[in-house]
């Protein structure tokens, strides 16, 4: 397996879509993995209902960046994750990506958001030679697919 990683220095956010479209390019560029039309999930990694100078979740401006690159690449940026904390009845996902901004910036970009708390899951198997692997993914997820 031939594994490339990036890292570029970014001063602040308002400089992240140049420092991720360097770090993109370093590595090959999206326009190499993503087909014109194909969704593309961005999974901001929103842990907690914090805003954003909190820097507990994914910074919006690092999504928006995202929302813009898949796009310019012939994507359709989708956007989804569940919050680190999920009890029967919470609401604690809708909230963070309120308090996060991320919500903002799904809705600026006209981006689908999933919730992925409150969309369900559906347990897959698959042969594999000589057995079978089960996993599960978010139900929304499969759309992508």
């Amino acid at each position: 397996m031939n594994t490339r990683v990036s890292i570029v220095r970014c001063s602040d956010y308002s400089k992240a879509k140049d420092a991720i479209r360097e770090s993109l390019n370093l590595i090959g560029g999206l326009e190499k993995i993503i087909s014109p039309g194909s969704r593309v999930l961005l999974k901001p990694n929103v842990l907690a209902i914090r805003p954003p100078e909190d820097a507990v979740t994914t910074h919006p401006a690092v999504v928006s960046a995202m929302c813009e690159l898949v796009s310019e690449a012939g994507g359709i940026p989708v956007i989804g994750d569940g919050s680190g904390i999920v009890r029967p009845g919470s609401t604690s996902t809708s909230q963070a990506l309120k308090a996060s901004g991320i919500e903002e910036v799904a809705s600026c970009y006209g981006a689908e958001l999933i919730n992925f708390e409150t969309s369900g899951y559906t347990g897959l198997m698959f042969l594999v030679p000589d057995s079978f692997h089960t996993c599960t993914l978010q139900n929304q997820s499969l759309r992508l697919m």
